[in-house]
């Protein structure tokens, strides 16, 4: 798989329609957010609890799935969690982690997608 310990296999839903944005240098980059739920058990009641993950794919790949994308569409994401560090214009310290994808499997594809593809 991989020799690096930095390594995250997470599934979920798009929380909206993935962005495609370009670099300065015109490297392609889709970026989208995904909803990843947790079920749990506590005093004989399920509770859900949702996280939102940022998702980052680059190049060519970034393209051509940036165009089957949307809204609510489910998928398996593998790839290295990465972070973000900036200051704000007050000068205070942020950061951001998100994941950079190297795979984006749809885990609900239908007739509908195939017939996309296949114009």
């Amino acid at each position: 798989m991989t020799n690096s310990l930095n390594f995250t296999i997470i599934e979920g839903r798009l929380t909206r329609t993935a962005d495609m944005l370009y670099t300065k240098n015109g490297n392609a980059m889709c970026k989208f957010d995904l909803a990843v739920n947790e079920y749990y058990k506590t005093d004989n009641e399920y509770k859900t609890v949702t996280s939102f993950i940022t998702v980052n794919v680059w190049g060519k790949y970034a393209e051509t799935i940036s165009q089957y994308m949307e809204k609510g569409t489910a998928v398996r994401i593998i790839g290295s969690i990465k972070q973000n560090n900036w200051e704000d214009k007050d000068g205070c310290r942020k950061s951001e982690l998100y994941v950079n994808a190297n795979s984006v499997e749809f885990l609900d594809w239908d007739k509908r997608h195939e017939e996309k593809i296949n114009a």
